[in-house]
């Protein structure tokens, strides 16, 4: 059991939530952030605090879904803004990480100019595509109003101490996140992972790559640094076609989002939003999955 992991999920989660509530009760800060949202708002129509989580997490994923649950426990917005925001923000987070972090140059040392560069767009429009459905699902169905600056709840400095608050929500996001992490990864000890291997197997005929295409998902599944090296290694010594990589890659972030998602996202979820958070995580990971296939669906038929 992988308890740096969860040591460093506690000790992030512990930063974001203070991060976050410091940010808003510093009125300057805060009024900085929501000047360079006003423009996405007119775009997402959401309302203010969505907006301002989506641009938070940019920056840090955990602090904008922490920022967007204090919002909803707040009630300042409600189930389908908290599910739009968090589909979308997928866009922003991966944005995020090409950006401030040193993973897209890592990504093109270890795949190679070519290979990195498609890979990388293939995987940043796939959260473009989220995004694109939330906004159309938005001007749709949705009727959000055009909100003044003035009439932004952020501008009004939140009640109570930052690290009161902070305590208060992690009081309950702690324990829930811990116990959450021993179940799953119990489950996962006694032959979980067994069944995701026989669950991506068939599909690999499927999708046209060869057996040894289940290497670079293990190996993504123990590192994304691993599974890169494994596939540029079968790529660059014409095992696998450019498609077959790309293909390989593809499937290797769906079970490493799986992964991810039953260790760390939904206990997140379900630490923040509670019960509802069980809601969040499904549609949140059904439409990362979904967005992954569509681009997998276009290099088959389409390269």
């Amino acid at each position: 059991m992988n308890f740096s992991l969860l040591f460093r999920m506690l000790i992030l989660v512990i930063i974001s939530v203070l991060f976050t509530n410091f940010i808003l009760e510093n009125n300057k800060i805060r009024n900085s952030i929501i000047s360079l949202i006003t423009p996405l708002t007119k775009f997402l129509r959401l309302p203010y605090p969505c907006v301002f989580s989506f641009v938070l997490c940019f920056f840090n994923s955990t602090a904008g879904k922490s920022a967007l649950a204090n919002f909803y426990k707040n009630k300042e917005i409600n189930d389908i803004d908290v599910i739009l925001t968090i589909v979308m923000s997928t866009f922003s987070t991966v944005l995020g990480e090409y950006l401030l972090t040193a993973q897209a140059l890592i990504t093109i040392a270890i795949l190679g100019l070519k290979l990195g560069i498609i890979y990388l767009f293939l995987n940043l429009f796939s959260s473009f595509l989220q995004l694109l459905a939330g906004v159309v699902y938005i001007h749709k169905y949705q009727n959000t109003k055009t909100i003044n600056i003035e009439e932004i709840p952020l501008i009004q400095k939140p009640k109570g101490n930052a690290i009161k608050r902070s305590i208060k929500i992690l009081k309950k996001t702690i324990p829930t996140i811990i116990v959450t992490f021993f179940l799953i990864n119990f489950l996962l000890e006694i032959g979980g992972y067994k069944y995701l291997n026989i669950l991506f197997s068939p599909f690999l005929k499927f999708f046209g790559i060869p057996g040894m295409s289940a290497i670079v998902i293990i190996a993504q599944l123990i590192h994304f640094s691993a599974g890169y090296t494994t596939v540029a290694t079968l790529f660059y010594s014409g095992t696998l076609t450019l498609k077959q990589a790309l293909i390989t890659l593809l499937l290797g972030s769906m079970a490493v989002i799986t992964s991810i998602y039953l260790k760390y996202t939904f206990p997140m979820y379900i630490g923040l939003f509670g019960k509802f958070g069980i809601k969040v995580g499904i549609i949140d990971y059904m439409a990362s999955i979904f967005s992954k296939f569509i681009m997998i669906f276009f290099l088959m038929f389409l390269l």
